[in-house]
């Protein structure tokens, strides 16, 4: 028999409405109730006036956008940017940037409050750059050869002349992209720039035609797109090549090391295991100071990177090894390495397969984690009190301002018996 089911139509929304914000979340949205249901909206601040029109609504929350402020909150500022609204990066450049941190610092306690994690008060933010902060930026490609980045809801590219938040060069070098460059069969680029003022460009999806040909042109701008990049990571040189990973806020990732070392307080005896450890962007700068370096990462080029560094000795090594399926019982780099502290900077999922063997390396007594979620972070650091660690030091890092992202590094030592 045919089947006659029929997917359900979507439901009417509610007609727009007033609605008093009482708060943020933790993503910077507004909060207010409406007839006994959440309300999440973008671009409205605690004790502003709004109309709301709702994008989404369940039986519980509703979420949308301010389309029109009855009152404004008197922290509101001018966004900088010309695509604030249609862009979906930078949404919170209504919100001053000392309340975005306050903000950010809210959303890290509270995670660890859910968490039963117990702490002193968060360390003081590092927060430096407000604009032009990243040193490369990925941008996408539409079928028509229109250069820019995704809109709020993700679902349409918005056609940018330039961006707020990207170094003058990035910018200048845009113009010509958009003018010169062959974008047939692009789909995203990568622009960046190293602290040696080498420009940088990567097709990062696209056809393989596409990426030979805008790697040629670049080549003719005198441009790199295979060739590493080099980069200064608090007094130790680091590479990678276009289209890897690297922190985008160069002056926060140094005072993020520099925090890190302060943290750790290492001498010549401490032998680091630098876990996630890319290209050695953390822990590289470390190699003068401690006994010996361990990296393990599952990125074969990042690990080459790592090797290539002028900081790297007899006594600092870099290795593959997927951390999300090897057990670090299991790694045999390890089992004779003995580390005495770790550091964990793991990606958005968190370092939980690793968090729960890390009683099988005795020798540890500090572990550093960076983390770019924080609810991950405090998933993982539950896990450690429970088993023998006490979390010393923990607070946020503003690597990129005017977003929701929130960065952040902890400290934990283990509990004296």
């Amino acid at each position: 028999m045919r089947n006659s089911r029929r997917s359900p139509k979507k439901a009417n929304l509610p007609a727009p409405f007033e609605l008093t914000i009482d708060r943020y979340s933790h993503d910077g949205r507004g909060i207010g109730i409406h007839q006994g249901r959440v309300v999440m909206v973008s671009n409205a601040m605690p004790g502003e006036q709004v109309q709301v029109k709702l994008e989404q609504a369940n039986t519980k929350l509703w979420q949308g956008k301010a389309v029109k402020h009855f009152t404004q909150s008197d922290r509101r500022q001018q966004p900088t940017c010309q695509y604030y609204g249609e862009c979906g990066g930078c949404v919170l450049q209504h919100v001053p940037v000392s309340d975005q941190v306050a903000l950010k610092q809210s959303a890290l306690e509270d995670h660890l409050r859910r968490n039963k994690v117990p702490h002193d008060a968060l360390a003081e933010p590092i927060s430096i750059e407000k604009v032009a902060y990243r040193h490369r930026a990925r941008f996408q490609v539409s079928k028509k050869g229109e250069v820019g980045f995704f809109n709020v809801k993700g679902n349409r590219i918005v056609p940018i002349s330039q961006c707020a938040v990207v170094v003058p060069a990035i910018n200048d070098a845009l113009i010509i992209v958009k003018r010169e460059a062959p974008l047939e069969g692009v789909k995203q680029l990568e622009l960046v720039i190293d602290d040696t003022d080498q420009l940088g460009i990567s097709v990062v999806e696209g056809s393989g035609a596409s990426k030979s040909a805008l790697a040629q042109w670049g080549e003719q701008q005198g441009w790199v797109s295979q060739a590493p990049l080099q980069y200064r990571s608090a007094g130790a040189q680091t590479w990678a090549k276009p289209g890897s990973f690297t922190q985008v806020n160069r002056r926060v990732n140094t005072a993020m090391i520099e925090q890190a070392k302060a943290w750790l307080d290492l001498d010549v005896s401490d032998r680091v295991l630098d876990l996630f450890c890319g290209n050695g962007n953390v822990s590289l700068p470390f190699a003068k100071n401690v006994e010996a370096i361990l990296g393990l990462e599952a990125n074969q080029e990042a690990i080459d990177m790592a090797m290539n560094s002028e900081q790297a000795n007899q006594q600092t090594r870099y290795c593959v090894a997927n951390l999300f399926t090897s057990p670090l019982k299991d790694i045999p780099e390890i089992a004779q390495f003995n580390p005495t502290a770790v550091i964990l900077d793991p990606p958005r999922a968190g370092a939980e397969a690793v968090v729960k063997n890390m009683n099988t390396l005795p020798t540890v007594q500090k572990i550093l984690y960076i983390s770019c979620d924080p609810a991950t972070l405090a998933r993982d650091i539950a896990e450690l009190i429970h088993d023998k660690w006490h979390l010393r030091k923990v607070g946020v890092m503003d690597m990129f301002p005017h977003t929701r992202h929130i960065e952040s590094m902890a400290l934990l030592e283990k509990k004296k018996k």
